[in-house]
This record gives structure tokens, sequence and C-alpha cells, in this order.
């Protein structure tokens, strides 16, 4: 019998955060996600089969309605789990009885607006915010200004590390810090419902990088401050924000350290699922 291939938190463990629909850890037995039907508001856990999220159990549960996650399972040994309880900013993963994929992988749709859906959990320890990495395979459903991820402090608008597209059109995709002052490190603009991979380092307060598909680096020595974030929000820029963004999520893993001499191994492991460059 062929030897199971490691998985991406067997091969560089020690991850803060890390959400996926697929498994990242050998060792984890928990579930995928939790999901609240449209039928009833029943909800009930959707694990994987082998390393894969379980479809089958996830349409079954469903059936011809909407499926709306009101719990990302955190995949490190941390768990920080990522929930929403409110029903009108859930997002969704089955849309009219079909699972959302692209490129044949299942994603997570975040709407947009004031009605959007967002993500959060209040960290069980807080993320230093210079040395560290995030990696994120993601994609957009529409455009305007929009923020994928966001680590937070709790004094909500203060203070913030996150990525996500500019306000200014053509929206470039960005990745944003703040501490009194908001910087960015502009990139590119993207193509709406392309998949990208895309790492976020801070190796020291005036040494930030921002990669995407592992061929394209931008960079920016803007000093701010550093500080230790609280929250970590998926489709929301700060803790006071109301308005959500324009996102399709896949995968997001943050580590406490900076990973840029790993990250090419780490996007090769993620590139080697999604098949995105």
């Amino acid at each position: 019998m062929p030897k199971a291939q490691p998985l991406l938190l067997d091969l560089f463990p020690n991850a803060s955060v890390a959400y996926s629909l697929r498994k990242l850890r050998t060792a984890y037995s928990g579930n995928a996600i939790r999901v609240r039907r449209s039928s009833d508001n029943t909800e009930q856990d959707i694990g994987f089969v082998g390393n894969n999220l379980d479809t089958v159990a996830l349409l079954a549960f469903c059936g011809a309605g909407n499926g709306f996650v009101t719990t990302w399972y955190d995949q490190s040994t941390n768990v920080n789990d990522a929930t929403q309880a409110t029903v009108g900013r859930q997002p969704i993963i089955v849309s009219s009885g079909a699972i959302l994929t692209r490129s044949g992988k299942q994603y997570v749709r975040m709407f947009q607006g004031l009605t959007g859906a967002f993500m959060e959990k209040l960290l069980n320890t807080p993320i230093a915010t210079v040395g560290t990495s995030s990696f994120l395979v993601s994609s957009y459903n529409a455009t305007g200004a929009s923020s994928l991820f966001g680590l937070s402090s709790t004094s909500g608008s203060g203070q913030y590390l996150n990525q996500g597209l500019d306000g200014t059109s053509p929206f470039n995709l960005v990745g944003f810090f703040r501490n009194t002052t908001q910087y960015s490190i502009p990139a590119f603009t993207p193509t709406l419902d392309n998949i990208y991979l895309t790492s976020f380092h801070t190796l020291t307060t005036t040494d930030r990088r921002f990669f995407v598909d592992n061929s394209n680096s931008y960079s920016s020595s803007q000093s701010t401050p550093s500080f230790n974030a609280t929250y970590v929000l998926l489709n929301r820029l700060r803790r006071s924000d109301i308005i959500s963004g324009f996102s399709d999520l896949f995968e997001f893993i943050i580590y406490p350290t900076e990973k840029t001499a790993d990250r090419t191994a780490i996007e090769t492991n993620i590139n080697q699922y999604y098949a995105i460059y």
C-alpha cells in the first residue's frame, strides 16, 4: 500500500489559524465546516472523505436548497474556529442544491454590501503583526472596494493588517497595514473569478512583502508600528466595519512567524492541490 503523502501542516506546522475545505493536517480529526440548510435552518457538521470535503454528505444534508456556513473550523492546534451566528451574514457554500465550485474545487462565497457575510474569531492567543506570514487561496466575484481577510485589534478602526481590493478603480489587489494611518502595497488588477494564491509577509516594521501566484513580488518599506491582533476576520477589514467584500474563499493560513524561507515550498504544496498557476 502506498504511503500517505504528508499534508501542508504536517510539513509546515505551528500555524496560528488554518481554514480550508481540504484537510491540512493528518492528525486533525475534526470537521471542515458547520452548515445551516435553508429548508428548516437545521445545522450539521461536514467533515472530510480522505483529504477532501465530504461533498456527498453536504449535498445530502442541504438537498435542493441552500447551505450557509456558520462555523469554519480551525485545523491548526489552536481551536480558532471562525463563526457567524447572524443568519443574514452567513456565507454560502451550496446554492439551489449545487455546491459552489471553481476549477473543480469548492469555495465559500461571501456576499457584498451592507448585508455582506463575514466570519470572525477572537483569537485564543493574539498574533503579533510583525514577523507574520499568511497564505490565501481566493477569487473575486465582483469589483469594488473589498476585503479578503483582516487581523484586527480590539480597538476596531485603529489597527489592522489586511488583504483586499483598494477603493479606486480599477481596484488593485493590495496588502493593507495600519496603525493610525493606512498604507498599502499595490499589486495588480485581478481578473474576476480567477483563483489566486497570495502570501503576505511582515518581516519587520519596514519590510513587508506581498506575493501573487509565486512569480509576482511587491514590497513596502513604509514604517508603521506593530501591534498584537486579537481578532481574525474573513471578508472584513476591521471590527468596526459593516461593509464586507466580494470574495470567494478556498483556504487561509496564518503563521505567527514569518515564512519567507519556506514560502516557495508552502506555495508549491498549495498549488499542487488547486492548480492555480
